[in-house]
């Protein structure tokens, strides 16, 4: 009598460079699962907001500039405008993704200069556009402390 051995536990998922092998059902975006190691080279650090502006004839965008605990704060463009405004953001303690590649939202001018818009990290938030609720932390939480 043959044995049959069981299905293999890995499971082809999609990431966002293509499609690779993981311990998951899912793709991540449908509520599936993603393998530990990969959940473990996402960087979720403490940023604080240092300033906050709306971005010029982008309704929906801000330029943070946001201390991670390194030798210049980043800056960071978010789509918050629509529930935040910027004196709301300053000073709150943020949960950043900090190694995400940068992403450009084309250019904007401010104080009279065309300035490339870049963003080197992200916010986390959940709920619609013109509801957000941002991911903070309480305490004493110094910039740059990652999340474990």
């Amino acid at each position: 009598m043959r044995r049959l051995s069981p299905p293999s536990r890995k499971a082809e998922t999609r990431t966002a460079t293509g499609t690779g092998t993981g311990t998951g059902t899912g793709t991540g975006t449908d509520g599936g699962t993603i393998a530990y190691d990969d959940f473990a080279t996402v960087d979720l650090r403490v940023g604080l907001v240092i300033s906050a502006e709306k971005v010029p004839k982008k309704d929906k965008l801000l330029r943070l500039t946001v201390d991670l605990g390194e030798t210049e704060p980043r800056t960071i463009v978010a789509g918050l405008a629509l529930s935040f405004t910027p004196e709301a953001l300053a000073g709150k303690k943020v949960i950043v993704v900090a190694n995400l590649a940068p992403r450009e939202f084309g250019s904007a001018e401010f104080d009279g200069k065309k300035v490339k818009l870049v963003s080197h990290g992200m916010l986390l938030a959940s709920g619609p556009s013109e509801d957000l609720r941002l991911a903070t932390i309480d305490g004493d939480a110094a910039p740059g402390a990652r999340l474990k």
